[in-house]
């Protein structure tokens, strides 16, 4: 069912499903492997390679993109605001952390690291910042009255067109700074919303 007003749909949000997008994750290599490593830096200044990848052809599945320092330090981005990652339950950060090792193989790769000594772990890296979301897909008329505004726990809420239908999305930024599975974890469980906190009166607040 679609929602058509802002309480309406903001009555649907607390049982909405949680997701996850935009992931920054760092981790790093012995800074002798960036000499090594055969692309020509893409920043003059402070001299980052990069290298950006779609980890299959299908259009939900998200470009990853890696700058590599010349001080070892890999900076690891998930480009998915349009598909972002199930977060709501165990399985969901399963499957996360398997694409996970899916982008540990490209890293690895890149290195021609076939004994494992070069690149550390997907489960070692560190989730640095992301985003969490959760989407109610809304009447089409709906998106011309609803607002973009901002609530007390959620930053920002707007209107998104994902795949032919209209979504109102509220977005999270979060910093984590823990090993991802941990994160993972701790925003799952912990990241929740509450009708009394996001009643309409609230939100008008911040419209």
């Amino acid at each position: 069912m679609k929602a058509s007003n802002l309480q309406e749909l903001l009555s649907r949000l607390s049982s909405s499903r949680l997701y996850i997008h935009k992931l920054q994750i760092w981790t790093c290599i012995a800074p002798k492997y960036y000499d090594e490593l055969d692309i020509k830096p893409d920043d003059p200044v402070n001299q980052a390679k990069i290298y950006e990848v779609r980890i299959d052809q299908s259009r939900d599945m998200p470009n990853v993109k890696f700058v590599i320092s010349p001080n070892g330090t890999v900076m690891i981005y998930i480009i998915n605001s349009e598909h972002p990652f199930p977060l709501s339950t165990e399985q969901d950060v399963s499957d996360i952390l398997v694409f996970l090792g899916r982008v540990q193989e490209i890293l690895s790769s890149l290195f021609s690291d076939t004994r494992g000594i070069i690149v550390r772990r997907a489960r070692t890296w560190i989730l640095k910042e992301c985003d969490v979301n959760k989407d109610i897909e809304i009447d089409g008329l709906a998106q011309i009255t609803l607002p973009d505004m901002q609530i007390p726990l959620f930053e920002r809420g707007n209107v998104k067109p994902i795949d032919g239908k209209v979504f109102y999305r509220f977005e999270l930024a979060l910093a984590p700074n823990h090993p991802i599975e941990m994160a993972l974890e701790q925003i799952r469980t912990q990241v929740k919303l509450d009708e009394s906190v996001l009643s309409l009166e609230h939100a008008n607040k911040f419209a």
